[in-house]
């Protein structure tokens, strides 16, 4: 009860995430507050030892969740917002089919890091295969490719 209240009262917020405890930096739940006051129901996830993720939907019927990555200190990384595929630019589904044979694109994310440089992110699916996760510019150039959780 007592580590609850010092809890509570240095401004670390807590809640269970696959069995785990997350300690949420104060300026990340501020950022949240300020630029989604909707997100009141927001999931946290400490990602790794450098990064939280905070996901919420935007809108009931929302079929994807909104993401915000920070960092350990509570610095906004970056936020990626679903879109319809159909929205991703013209050179981004070729390039990405091309690149990885067999896959289709499940879901789409415009990734925003503050920067002048559009970047979307795809989810890829193959039947038998792991998920992909690739980043892509608006140019059709890809950026990154990781494993993706299921």
């Amino acid at each position: 009860m007592i580590l609850f209240f010092l809890l509570v009262c240095s401004g670390i917020s807590l809640k269970a995430q696959s069995g785990e405890l997350s300690e949420v930096p104060v300026p990340a739940q501020e950022f949240l507050k300020m630029k989604f006051p909707e997100a009141t129901d927001a999931a946290w996830t400490r990602l790794d030892n450098d990064r939280f993720r905070a996901r919420f939907r935007k809108e009931e019927s929302a079929l994807d969740q909104h993401a915000i990555i920070f960092s350990a200190t509570g610095e906004w990384i970056e936020t990626l917002s679903p879109i319809p595929v159909s929205q991703l630019p013209n050179d981004i589904i070729p390039s990405a089919t091309d690149a990885h044979r067999g896959y289709d694109v499940a879901r789409a994310y415009q990734v925003d890091q503050g920067g002048a440089v559009d970047l979307f992110e795809m989810k890829m699916r193959k039947k038998g295969y792991e998920d992909l996760t690739v980043r892509y510019n608006a140019n059709g150039y890809k950026v990154t490719q990781v494993p993706a959780r299921r």
